[in-house]
């Protein structure tokens, strides 16, 4: 989905990241996001590809504490950043992107399901072994 969507995509317990990035982008990216919520492993790939003096971006909640080697943020003169993804704003524009067709929201859809199997299919499926392979579940009435 994200080379869809125009990105580099990439999974780190696949490929190793930082020598994938160096061997692309010279001395490692300039900006990693963590997106995926999945914890240690993601996040020290995503520390791990940045450059010296390069940022690393956590976009996603994990699921409970993450461990990180602050000596390795440190000496290396890295930034991490966590953000909060959705302000009023963002839904604002958003929906005027998806409403004036300059956003096609439907790559982000990994599921559709009714709103009866919500319970099911949706918060218990995700809370279970749909954790790791859903992006975004549609319900519909």
């Amino acid at each position: 989905m994200a080379a869809q969507l125009g990105a580099d995509a990439v999974d780190p317990r696949e490929t190793d990241l930082a020598a994938y990035t160096r061997d692309t982008y010279g001395d490692g990216a300039d900006v990693s996001f963590e997106a995926s919520g999945a914890g240690a492993i993601t996040l020290k790939a995503a520390v791990a590809a940045v450059r010296n003096g390069g940022t690393i971006v956590m976009v996603a909640s994990s699921h409970g504490e993450v461990p990180i080697d602050l000596n390795t943020i440190m000496n290396s003169q890295k930034r991490l950043v966590g953000t909060l993804a959705y302000t009023n704003e963002d839904f604002a524009e958003v929906i005027t992107a998806i409403a004036d067709g300059t956003l096609d929201p439907s790559p982000l859809v990994s599921s559709t399901i009714s709103l009866d199997d919500a319970s099911e299919k949706g918060l218990n499926h995700l809370l279970g072994e749909g954790r790791n392979s859903e992006v975004k579940i549609l319900v519909r009435p």
